[in-house]
């Protein structure tokens, strides 16, 4: 589930540009928090930078790692 989450979080962050993690977590059904937690680790692998307090965007990597998920 947590693979599938950070997956579904990152294809918002592709797709919608800069959000809030409420905003995410609104949009793919969990908590606030369970979000926050999955950008945390989607940060460190690179994929995700917080661009302002409480905004997030995915980076090129994380945008190529979305496409090749709708590839699979």
């Amino acid at each position: 589930m947590k693979v599938e989450l950070r997956h579904k979080i990152l294809s918002v962050l592709a797709r919608e540009g800069a959000s809030s993690p409420s905003r995410i977590a609104e949009e793919v059904g969990v908590s606030t928090q369970a979000v926050l937690n999955s950008l945390s680790r989607l940060m460190r692998r690179g994929w995700v930078e917080r661009v302002d307090r409480g905004v997030y965007v995915a980076t090129e990597e994380g945008k190529r790692v979305v496409e090749k998920m709708a590839l699979v």
